[in-house]
């Protein structure tokens, strides 16, 4: 899938989280910046995304809290996480390969 091609989901966003993402678009307006709503969240999904793939445990047990709110934090560090790292592992893997493959052409 090219990065321009869009997937329509509908989600249900927290009143807390919301508020958040409509205060980041109400920023970049004030300044001019052209970012709506749904960039905004993919944005910040997307920088989420890339800080648990390269966060160390104690950065992450920092924010138990928010994790708390979602899922057990325990269960999800002893058993998902290295399961996360070794994915992006093979995705960094791939691309890597893909490139070392287009160059060698």
């Amino acid at each position: 899938m090219k990065a321009t091609e869009t997937i329509r989901r509908s989600v249900t966003v927290r009143p807390d989280l919301d508020t958040r993402v409509r205060d980041l678009v109400a920023a970049a307006t004030r300044h001019r910046i052209n970012l709506d709503y749904t960039k905004a969240l993919n944005l910040l999904a997307e920088l989420g995304e890339r800080w648990l793939e390269t966060s160390k445990p104690e950065d992450r047990e920092k924010y138990r809290d928010v994790w708390e709110k979602y899922l057990d934090y325990g269960e999800f560090e002893e058993s998902v996480m290295d399961d996360w790292v070794e994915l992006e592992e093979f995705r960094q893997w791939k691309l890597a390969k893909a490139r070392q493959d287009s160059g060698s052409r």
